[in-house]
């Protein structure tokens, strides 16, 4: 986001890249509300809405710290490649990623 200065006023613009994030978040921001209304309609009963909310919330909190334990094992900044290539064979890597050796 650029702030131009002028004679005395200051003028605000967003360029393209800007504006393409702004409805971005938009967008995932939105979701947060409107989805659990589609899910509470769906589940039928409130117990299992909560149930299936709980279970959402557990299952991503123990992928958070399996990917935090596997970076804390593999420093590097190679992201989820690094450990891709250690636990598996070098062939499906380079297939799997895209990449030849």
């Amino acid at each position: 986001m650029g702030v131009e200065q002028g004679a005395g006023h200051i003028r605000a613009r967003l360029s393209t890249f800007d504006t393409a994030m702004v409805v971005f978040s938009l967008v995932v921001g939105i979701g947060i509300f409107r989805t659990p209304a589609i899910v509470a309609g769906a589940a039928g009963g409130t117990s299992l809405f909560f149930t299936a909310w709980i279970a959402g919330g557990v299952i991503s909190l123990i992928g958070a710290l399996t990917f935090a334990e596997i970076g804390s094992r593999y420093p590097r900044a190679e992201a989820t490649t690094g450990w891709l290539r250690t636990a598996t064979i070098p062939r499906w890597h380079s297939c799997s990623i895209g990449r030849r050796r």
